[in-house]
């Protein structure tokens, strides 16, 4: 890692400091192993609060979106088996460490939903039960929206400022859209042709399309080919250019 990067505004909070830390805006522990070594890793300035925060976030999404995949997946490989460790004991270098990872593995089996059969709705879109599996019983782990918002808002945050140089300002406002399974296709389509590309080794793919005024920016986001969503980032008072406008 590069030294401390020099006194300015921190990409999350947008509040001045003389000292910034480097944070990686896709996390590091969600690479899978499968991941090229000499892919790039974005990184930006963040001040420590906004690191510390959102690295807890990203860990809790972690630990439950890692449970949820499938161990032999290339695109995922390595990350269930980090969910795994990070909630059993046997695995801590201390006591400490012992007693971290028993409570959360307490909190996750404590919030766990337990169902006879398989729902039908309810479930993150490409997380539901495997059709070609039959299942005695089924667990299903809760994943807050609001953690998942804060996530993406991260990404595009830092998207924006590696990839536009552009710092997004408060007067932003940031959507999140999960759509159902079936609906992520005609989603993508949005993207044809009008879109740039970027893989960053097989975990993430993503999407982004900018509108021709620079002013607005929308995401396909594609995490281990499972955790999929769409960001649009945009002024809170953004009005269609008037070419764009059709008659009344």
């Amino acid at each position: 890692m590069a030294r401390r990067p020099p006194p300015g505004k921190c990409t999350y909070c947008l509040r001045h400091f003389d000292k910034l830390t480097w944070d990686h805006v896709l996390p590091l522990s969600w690479y899978p192993s499968s991941t090229p070594h000499d892919i790039a890793k974005w990184k930006v300035p963040a001040c420590t609060e906004c690191n510390r925060r959102l690295g807890q976030v990203e860990e809790d999404l972690l630990l439950r979106l890692g449970l949820c995949l499938e161990p032999q997946s290339i695109s995922a490989l390595g990350i269930s088996h980090k969910a795994i460790r990070a909630i059993s004991p046997q695995f801590a270098k201390d006591e400490r460490g012992r007693k971290a990872r028993e409570l959360k593995r307490q909190k996750l089996l404590g919030e766990a939903i337990h169902f006879e059969t398989p729902p039908q709705e309810g479930f993150l879109p490409h997380f539901g039960p495997l059709p070609w599996l039959s299942y005695d019983g089924y667990h299903a782990v809760l994943v807050r929206e609001d953690t998942l918002r804060q996530y993406a808002e991260k990404l595009v945050r830092g998207m924006a400022l590696v990839l536009d140089n552009c710092l997004l300002g408060p007067e932003y406002k940031i959507d999140l859209h999960v759509v159902r399974q079936e609906g992520d296709r005609q989603m993508l389509k949005l993207f044809d042709g009008r879109s740039q590309l970027y893989h960053r080794g097989l975990g993430f793919v993503i999407r982004r399309m900018v509108r021709e005024d620079d002013q607005a920016w929308m995401y396909a986001i594609h995490i281990w080919e499972r955790l999929r969503f769409y960001v649009v980032a945009h002024p809170g008072d953004l009005r269609e250019p008037e070419g764009n406008r059709g008659a009344a």
